[in-house]
């Protein structure tokens, strides 16, 4: 039998193989390309220590904080085991807000926990200069932080959904945010990876030193209309129908645009769409064979909510694509109109003397090659 999972699980119980489905990561070509450019920041540290993660929702941020975080443990296990006091990478989440209004309290205490922080509330402000009027409450976990940092050698901090922590209300508390993150990166040396959905844009762009400080990683779905991107959809799922542990395997493939469409091209919609029908078809009917088109739709969203997510993707496609200032935008800025132009004919006419030819393609468009697709 030609399967991808192995042939013991059809013997398991339907939690064995319901476990070992969620557990499997499909690793698609635009998770492999963000996978491997935030783990060669991490590995290889430079002045850019802020990196934004940004993509629509369900497109898989949270299963690549996760294969990162155990990727960074995974090469740091011999340092660990010599020196138990390292933490080689830390991840916590975003909570949303309550009141409005982001609780830096509860992400310090959040950012303690998974450094592992003893006595958490009972930290105190140790400065002797400052009188208690100027104590300000979080300043003792913000210290405790940068330092758990430091002494933990913690090489990252992963933040997921980072976007609540742009739920402020005000440009200026939004500056006052991210000038808040800069310093907690800076003094305590760490990079911070924050994963969000594209609302963490108008973050961004809240600070213009973020530019110095910071890089972009936009992880996005994939673009039906483009035929390379509905070719790599297809081989993607694909590889999750061969992972599905029955007897019978489901030709999901066969519908790949009714895949596609609840999905609104977001693997991570679509890997728990299979998850859950797999689930619960299980656990009603253990001896279950395969899964029909029937199956799955019980369990997709709704129209109304796949609309919802899909026109929040494409605006903020559109966002990422409207925010790229040309260099001709700097240069009239700068007082040196039409100097781009000038380097551009420059460069083109160099080209030309050496006999060289400038291909020409779509700014984002990755030139076809065969791409692979698995686990990671």
């Amino acid at each position: 039998m030609d399967k991808n999972f192995p042939i013991h699980l059809l013997e398991d119980t339907p939690i064995e193989r319901i476990r070992y489905f969620n557990n499997y990561s499909v690793a698609h070509p635009f998770f492999i390309v963000a996978f491997n450019e935030i783990l060669k920041r991490i590995t290889n540290p430079s002045t850019k220590q802020i990196f934004l993660v940004y993509g629509p929702s369900g497109v898989g941020k949270s299963e690549l904080v996760k294969r990162i975080y155990e990727r960074i443990l995974k090469i740091n296990r011999e340092i660990m085991i010599s020196d138990q006091s390292i933490i080689p990478i830390a991840r916590c989440e975003a909570i949303a807000p309550d009141n409005g209004k982001y609780d830096w309290k509860e992400h310090y205490i959040r950012a303690l926990m998974a450094l592992n922080e003893p006595l958490i509330e009972h930290k105190i402000d140790i400065d002797k200069k400052i009188t208690n009027k100027e104590r300000q409450p979080n300043r003792a976990l913000r210290r405790s932080l940068e330092n758990a940092l430091v002494y933990r050698k913690t090489q990252a901090l992963l933040i997921d959904e980072a976007q609540h922590m742009t739920f402020n209300g005000s440009a200026k508390t939004a500056t006052d945010q991210m000038n808040l993150i800069k310093s907690l990166v800076s003094n305590s040396n760490t990079p911070h990876v924050m994963f969000g959905t594209y609302e963490i844009l108008d973050f961004r762009d809240s600070l213009g030193q973020l530019a110095r400080r910071g890089l972009d990683i936009h992880f996005r779905r994939y673009d039906v209309r483009k035929k390379v991107e509905q070719e790599m959809f297809i081989k993607t799922l694909w590889n999750i129908q061969k992972q599905i542990p029955l007897l019978t395997e489901p030709n999901l493939v066969e519908h790949w645009k009714y895949f596609y469409q609840v999905s609104v091209g977001c693997i991570g919609i679509l890997k728990d769409l299979v998850s859950t029908t797999l689930e619960y078809n299980l656990h009603e009917t253990p001896d279950i064979t395969t899964l029909t088109l029937k199956h799955f739709k019980e369990y997709a969203l709704t129209t109304n909510q796949t609309y919802k997510l899909a026109k929040e993707a494409i605006e903020g496609e559109a966002n990422v694509l409207n925010n790229k200032r040309k260099e001709d935008d700097v240069s009239m800025l700068l007082g040196m109109p039409g100097y781009a132009n000038e380097r551009d004919n420059e460069e083109s006419n160099e080209h030309e003397s050496k006999g060289i030819s400038k291909k020409k393609s779509k700014p984002g468009v990755r030139l076809p090659k065969r791409d692979a697709v698995g686990d990671i």
